[in-house]
């Protein structure tokens, strides 16, 4: 009888029944992180972001038989921030008003083009005016009908 004690006394130790050993089954947990989404921008080059205005010469000439057209044209550009604006006439045109631009002077052309509302810009070279237009004028108005 004292076997079978010694055998209940050492089963029930090596069971850990009601001891304070508690066994839990292995978690499965999932630690897997998912990175954001990466944040992407457009950033312009410098050529394509127009110079400040006050850095920017134009000229300005009248095509149209409105006296004083480009005088008044100077003085809103002046207004917006140009600083260097001179004013002229030129052959009087039916069509509607141009800019023209220098060789490097494309994104200033266009956003002289959104500052007149203006829908013709065009370069310089090749054209009449090339060779007429002040040399110190990086861009050219021309004003039409």
């Amino acid at each position: 009888m004292s076997c079978l004690i010694l055998g209940f006394v050492g089963g029930w130790s090596l069971a850990s029944v009601g001891g304070n050993d508690v066994k839990l089954p292995d978690a499965k947990v999932d630690v897997t992180v998912q990175e954001p989404m990466p944040r992407t921008t457009t950033v312009a080059t410098q050529a394509d972001q127009p110079p400040a205005r006050n850095t920017v010469a134009v000229a300005i000439l009248n095509a149209t038989r409105r006296n004083g057209l480009a005088a008044t044209t100077a003085t809103q550009l002046k207004g917006l921030g140009y600083a260097t604006v001179s004013t002229g006439n030129t052959t009087a045109q039916t069509g509607a008003t141009v800019i023209y631009y220098r060789a490097t002077a494309k994104p200033a052309a266009d956003q002289l083009a959104k500052d007149l509302q203006v829908d013709t810009v065009t370069p310089i070279t090749g054209s009449a005016l090339a060779q007429t237009a002040p040399s110190s004028a990086q861009l050219v108005v021309v004003l039409g009908a």
